[in-house]
């Protein structure tokens, strides 16, 4: 299948994001990978969305730098959003409290977990929201933690926000996630979710301790030797982002 690079942001954090249809009903195991040196943690997300006639409108990303401690933070697209599509939010932390991500807007919409992980010891806490059906306009996300175990629960944080048009109403069909820890000249980090042909796989990726070196994703299973195409980003260090546009 073929990948299109939506999002990436670094500072201390990265994060990358990436989309594409699903060529046939299976199961689709992929894979990301950077090269750097030095060691880091990694935390992926792939999920498969439901709709009919899926299209990617626009997305922003942003990460912080270190020890920022905060207990929230914003973020906005560049262009107003349109009434009735769909927002997907991508998040990362280091955070060593046991809480959870809330997500809000300006616009009033209900956004719903996909999923949320902290994996034991390692406080790299990560999920994916969505909320369709939205009202459209000028929107200004809110992420917190909640509850707030300690002020200034989130060390270091990265996310990406994507709207879409053409989602189902209940749009998750399945989702897969993986993590590394402290892996040394290069992480490679693997997720899974089946999905129907024609449904849009949606991947992240966010690492702790960014550094510099490409990221790339690759469909492992189903193959598609014709199709595949893998998506690269090349990293550099020292902040910026970039973001999508109307396709």
């Amino acid at each position: 299948m073929i990948w299109t690079p939506r999002t990436f942001a670094h500072n201390f954090d990265g994060i990358w994001s990436w989309d594409g249809p699903a060529a046939s009903t299976a199961t689709y195991v992929v894979t990301m990978t950077q090269t750097y040196s030095g060691n880091q943690d990694m935390v992926a997300g792939l999920i498969s969305f439901k709709g009919t006639s899926i299209h990617f409108v626009q997305a922003a990303a942003a990460a912080s730098p270190q020890n920022v401690f905060v207990d929230g933070f914003t973020m906005a697209f560049p262009a107003a959003t349109t009434p009735g599509n769909a927002i997907v939010v991508d998040l990362f932390m280091l955070n060593g409290n046991p809480d959870h991500f809330e997500v809000t807007d300006t616009q009033g919409n209900t956004y719903h977990r996909i999923f949320e992980l902290n994996p034991i010891f390692t406080g790299n806490q990560f999920a994916s929201f969505y909320t369709t059906g939205i009202v459209g306009g000028a929107n200004l996300i809110s992420i917190v933690v909640k509850p707030p175990t300690n002020p200034g629960d989130i060390l270091d944080w990265a996310a990406a926000i994507h709207e879409y048009s053409g989602f189902d109403s209940s749009p998750v069909d399945a989702f897969g996630t993986g993590h590394v820890e402290v892996q040394p000249d290069v992480s490679t980090v693997t997720a899974s979710a089946a999905a129907a042909a024609g449904e849009l796989l949606h991947a992240f990726v966010a690492t702790h301790s960014f550094h510099a070196g490409p990221m790339t994703i690759e469909t492992i299973s189903p193959l598609d030797l014709a199709g595949q195409v893998s998506g690269t980003f090349r990293g550099f260090v020292g902040g910026g982002q970039i973001g999508g546009g109307t396709k």
